[in-house]
C-alpha cells in the first residue's frame, strides 16, 4: 500500500484501518494471505500548504498509525516518507514530509524533527518487537502489546479525547513508563500484578515482563482534578480504594499542597507566571 495522507487526522487513521482490512478480505477470497508492506506513509507539515497537519500533532499521528497497522496485524512492514525534506517552502506540501530539515532551512539545516526523535524511541522500544495482542475499547482507548526480542514486553497506550485509567492484569510487579520520545516518566509497582495504567492523548509506553494481558477491575480509582486550574486556583486529585482502605497520597511537587487527607490531595497553582 502506498499512501500519502491529506485529510484530517482521525478520518485518516480510520481510513487506513479500513483499507488494510479490505485488502486482507480480498486476499483471503483469492488465495493465501501475503505480506503487506506500507511502502509510504506520511503527513506534510507545510504550514501554508494546501494540505498538511500541525507539526505538533504529527509525532503522535505517526506512532498511532504504526501501532494500528502493525499492532493489529494489518501490515508487516511500515515505511515513512520521507527522511529528508525536499525543500524549504512552507507553501509546498511535498517539501514538508521529511524527518530532518532541508539544507537551506532558515532554522538549523539538517535539524531533526520531533518525529525523528519519536521514531528513534519507537525503534528502541518496539521496533524489533512482535505484535502480540491489543485492546480497543469502546471509549477509543487503545492498548497494544508487543513482545520484545530480549524477553521484555511493552504496551503502547493512548486515549483519543481525554486521559483514561485502565486496570490491567499483567502478572508482574514493576513497570517502567516512557513518553513517546523515550523519556522515562517513572516506575510503577504492584503487589498483585494489577496496574492502573494511564492512557493519555499523547501515547505512552509501559515496559516490563508480563505473564498476562487482560483488563481487570481496579482496586484504586482516580479523579483527574478537573484537568485545568487557573493562576492561583486550587484543584483536587482524589484516589478511592474499592477495599475501603484509608489512603494518603505521597506528593512530590513544587506546587503548594493545601490539603492531603483521606485519599484527597488539594494543590494550588502558582499565582503568577
Amino acid at each position: 500500500l502506498h499512501r500519502l495522507i491529506r485529510r484530517q487526522r482521525q478520518m485518516c487513521i480510520r481510513d487506513r484501518r479500513r483499507e488494510a482490512n479490505d485488502l486482507h478480505i480480498v486476499m483471503a477470497e483469492y488465495g493465501e494471505p501475503k505480506p503487506v508492506w506500507i511502502s509510504e506513509m506520511g503527513w506534510s507539515t507545510g504550514t501554508k500548504a494546501i494540505w498538511g497537519v500541525d507539526p505538533k500533532e504529527r509525532p503522535r499521528m505517526a506512532l498511532q498509525a504504526y501501532a494500528i497497522l502493525v499492532g493489529e496485524g494489518l501490515a508487516d512492514k511500515f515505511f515513512w516518507y520521507n527522511f529528508h525534506k525536499k525543500g524549504n517552502n512552507p507553501y509546498e506540501s511535498t517539501y514538508n514530509l521529511g524527518l530532518i530539515e532541508h539544507q537551506t532551512a532558515s532554522v538549523t539545516p539538517f535539524a531533526a524533527q520531533d518525529e525523528y526523535v519519536m521514531f528513534t524511541a519507537m525503534n528502541k522500544l518496539i521496533g524489533l518487537a512482535d505484535p502480540a495482542e491489543y485492546i480497543r475499547r469502546g471509549d477509543e482507548t487503545m492498548l497494544y502489546h508487543f513482545k520484545r526480542y530480549d524477553g521484555d514486553d511493552v504496551i503502547l497506550a493512548w486515549a483519543e479525547d481525554s486521559a483514561k485509567t485502565v486496570g490491567m492484569r499483567l502478572g508482574c510487579t514493576t513497570l517502567e513508563k516512557f513518553d513517546l520520545y523515550g523519556n522515562k516518566l517513572g516506575t510503577l509497582t504492584s503487589r498483585d500484578g494489577v496496574f492502573a495504567l494511564s492512557a493519555e492523548v499523547q501515547p505512552v509506553y509501559y515496559k516490563g515482563k508480563f505473564s498476562s494481558f487482560e483488563e481487570s477491575d481496579m482496586s484504586l480509582s482516580f479523579s483527574d482534578g478537573g484537568g485545568e486550574a487557573g493562576l492561583g486556583e486550587a484543584f483536587t486529585f482524589a484516589v478511592a480504594d474499592a477495599g475501603g482502605r484509608e489512603l494518603r497520597i505521597e506528593a512530590d511537587t513544587e506546587l503548594e499542597v493545601v490539603r492531603n487527607q483521606g485519599g484527597e490531595l488539594t494543590m494550588r497553582a502558582p499565582g503568577d507566571r
